[in-house]
């Protein structure tokens, strides 16, 4: 695994996203079946430090970067970001366009060419994109049966959605129903971008924990 450290590790001012798609087993649900598709390093750009008076070092193209671009095999990162979703992505994004060398990893693969990623409301569409979670959220029985949005097999193979109190006779609990991205885009692919935010009091607690007011 890179390591990542505080500062630049080299002395090039080129922006650096290594985008590393690897493959792991579904946990709840069966994997995606699509592999891993190897990204190809763009040719390095001209560092700095080899710039001429007379020829000026160009300056570095961030959309490069993030399709990819690297300046050779590197084994050390300033940052790692684990996720490509609405939370890592717009992080290693950042970070990258700061001059800073991120290593990104995303479980999923790379299916922006596909049609149900294009498309948001056809996102629900495809299996292969996400990975489906069953969650318990409590260790008492009773009090899990209480919940309104169990999820239960049926012995058809059918799906039911309710509380223990009124579940069909043949079918077995699997739990609250997560649906989480496997994909680059993460979960944002698969929710047709519905968007809940916090309310103020929460981002308020940030900034007190944090120290840093702009999260107000």
């Amino acid at each position: 695994m890179a390591s990542a450290s505080g500062s630049s590790s080299w002395g090039f001012r080129g922006l650096t996203v290594l985008l590393a798609l690897l493959t792991v087993p579904s946990l709840a649900s069966p994997t995606p079946q699509e592999e891993t598709t190897p990204v190809e390093s763009a040719t390095p750009a001209k560092s700095a430090d080899h710039a001429t008076s007379a020829e000026p070092a160009a300056k570095p193209d961030p959309s490069e970067a993030l399709r990819g671009g690297s300046h050779g095999n590197v084994d050390t990162y300033d940052y790692i970001v684990v996720g490509s979703g609405p939370g890592g992505a717009p992080i290693a994004c950042n970070l990258a366009k700061a001059n800073h060398t991120v290593l990104l990893l995303e479980a999923g693969d790379d299916q922006s060419d596909d049609i149900t990623t294009q498309i948001l409301a056809l996102s629900g569409l495809k299996q292969t994109t996400r990975w489906d979670f069953y969650v318990k959220h409590y260790a008492d029985k009773q009090q899990t049966l209480r919940h309104n949005y169990l999820t239960w097999r049926r012995a058809d193979g059918s799906l039911w959605v309710g509380p223990g109190a009124t579940a069909p006779s043949d079918a077995k609990l699997l739990g609250v129903h997560y649906p989480r991205g496997a994909t680059l885009g993460g979960s944002s692919v698969i929710n047709i971008a519905a968007t809940w935010l916090p309310n103020d009091r929460e981002w308020n607690d940030i900034a007190s924990l944090t120290g840093d007011s702009s999260w107000r």
